[in-house]
């Protein structure tokens, strides 16, 4: 039996078969770079994205200064694009459409009330300071929401906390850690 065909061919000169296998790479690398760009179009969606920052305000402070004018701002410009561009939209593409989404929405955290949490969390630091913080974080959500008694503790001074050159020092460390010890033996005492 005369052993003939691509197999055997490929087997036998290895060398040869490795040299077609590296143009083929090759080619195809060279293809790849030269796609034109329109066979792998960007899938990018227009969003625009707000974000309110009010620096030593407390949180119901930002969100009636702030968050609900921008809210209003927004409803009005949901009208203007379903009455104003909209029908300049489909009087070139009767199939055009405007979708708009709220992607996400925390609600302010505000110190108020809540007198339970913030005695225990008082006595856990050592601690009978009160204040705001204006960063977007859950504790709204347990309190507003879930009407669970919310409190926002960590270590730092939240005057450096959210910064370029951002630290904290090892005794602030030390201190949350004594806080967490202290919040550890009050969720195990009898």
């Amino acid at each position: 039996m005369s052993g003939g065909g691509l197999v055997h061919g490929a087997v036998h000169r290895p060398v040869t078969t490795t040299m077609v296998m590296v143009a083929i790479v090759l080619f195809g690398l060279v293809a790849l770079t030269r796609l034109p760009v329109a066979l792998l179009p960007d899938l990018g969606y227009p969003s625009v994205t707000i974000r309110t920052d009010y620096a030593d305000a407390a949180p119901s402070e930002v969100e009636e200064l702030i968050t609900r004018p921008i809210e209003e701002l927004g409803e009005r410009a949901k009208k203007w694009l379903k009455e104003v561009l909209l029908p300049k939209m489909k009087a070139k593409h009767p199939a055009a459409a405007i979708e708009t989404e709220l992607r996400a929405s925390t609600p302010a955290f505000s110190p108020e009330g809540n007198d339970d949490a913030k005695v225990l969390a008082g006595s856990w630091s050592g601690s009978n300071t009160v204040g705001a913080v204006v960063y977007a974080t859950e504790a709204g959500i347990f309190r507003k929401v879930l009407g669970v008694p919310t409190v926002v503790c960590g270590p730092g001074d939240i005057a450096q906390a959210h910064q370029p050159n951002e630290f904290i020092l090892a005794s602030q460390i030390d201190a949350g850690e004594e806080f967490m010890k202290r919040v550890l033996e009050w969720s195990c005492r009898d």
